[in-house]
């Protein structure tokens, strides 16, 4: 049997610790801990986003037969995105209530561009952020380790976000000069 007080790998927590955190049916992975709503969740990113793999694909598509040409801002990949992201906090039962949204509203109001940080807790900070920004263009800047997570990785190419590497110098100076261009143009940042 398990034993309560033996600490997990890589985790520095029990089980016991693990389930009063995530329930007490949460239990422990070689990816870390799962709970039947971490069961729910993935399964349903899985399955939303099969159409959104494929929406995105034919953005991409689009974009090379027309030389980019073909909407230029990216506006596209960010709907279906964003699409993905309300069906999937929907059908989870997790959209976020939202506080202060009137500062929100004003700052849209005023159509003044602005860059969101998430404080990064779990895989929910995308559909939250987006949820968040609305319906409108904006971009993320995302660690060059996401691009290899197979619909995630063309969602945030197809859409023009900016990729950074973390251990390089120059890709650093990149992201600062593409996140300044983004702004100019209008459209929202998010990191």
């Amino acid at each position: 049997g398990v034993t309560e007080t033996k600490p997990l790998k890589n985790a520095g927590k029990t089980l016991a610790d693990l389930r009063q955190e995530g329930g007490m049916f949460t239990i422990s992975t070689p990816i870390g801990a799962l709970n039947p709503f971490a069961i729910y969740y993935g399964f349903m990113s899985v399955f939303l986003g099969i159409p959104w793999f494929i929406s995105l694909k034919w953005c991409q598509f689009m974009y090379f037969i027309t030389r980019s040409k073909f909407d230029a801002k990216r506006r596209l990949p960010v709907f279906f995105s964003h699409v993905w992201g309300t069906a999937l906090m929907r059908l989870s039962r997790s959209y976020p209530e939202m506080e202060n949204l009137h500062i929100l509203q004003d700052l849209y109001a005023k159509k003044q561009p602005a860059m969101f940080v998430a404080n990064h807790n779990s895989w929910m900070d995308i559909p939250f952020l987006g949820a968040t920004v609305g319906w409108r263009n904006y971009k993320l800047v995302a660690k060059k380790e996401l691009s290899i997570i197979p619909i995630l990785g063309s969602a945030i190419k197809a859409g023009g976000n900016i990729m950074i590497d973390r251990t390089n110098r120059r890709s650093q100076l990149k992201t600062l000069k593409d996140g300044i261009a983004y702004l100019k143009e209008g459209i929202h940042l998010c990191t």
